[in-house]
């Protein structure tokens, strides 16, 4: 059974810079801010904000198919789970309930465990390990990674 945890929701961005700054206006401060990247803790899943080109080079195809709602939007909810195996077994239960897969499992460079799926209508999801997140009350996922 795939978990039932909506633990974050991405979005991503053409213009990173004016996007977080929108956020920072609201009075939501990143706790994360890296290079094109960057959290913001809210209630119940955190809100990531990162850079179109790399959610392109996820999925292995180029920004332009996902602007304006393109192929499958710039929206990704995402289900993150306590280890990397977990993924792997995640992903057959995707296939098996006839989810179509976009990526295999894979470990980034930056050490997350992965893959993309599209739902019967072409909603985008995620499946994700991130190492040394930890969970916090109703599965709220918690950032800073320590």
């Amino acid at each position: 059974m795939l978990a039932k945890r909506l633990s974050i929701v991405s979005l991503y961005t053409r213009d990173f810079e004016a996007s977080v700054k929108f956020y920072e206006g609201l009075g939501w401060t990143p706790d994360v801010s890296l290079e094109g990247f960057a959290v913001i803790n809210l209630g119940g899943a955190p809100l990531a904000i990162a850079v179109l080109d790399h959610l392109a080079a996820d999925l292995g195809t180029e920004a332009a198919e996902l602007e304006d709602g393109g192929r499958y939007g710039r929206y990704v909810p995402g289900v993150l789970v306590d280890t990397a195996g977990e993924v792997d077994g995640l992903f057959e239960i995707v296939k098996n309930a006839g989810g179509r897969i976009l990526t295999n499992p894979a470990t980034q460079p930056w050490g997350v465990r992965n893959f993309y799926f599209t739902d019967p209508e072409g909603s985008l999801w995620e499946v994700a390990h991130v190492p040394n997140l930890t969970f916090g009350v109703q599965d709220a996922a918690i950032w800073p990674v320590p």
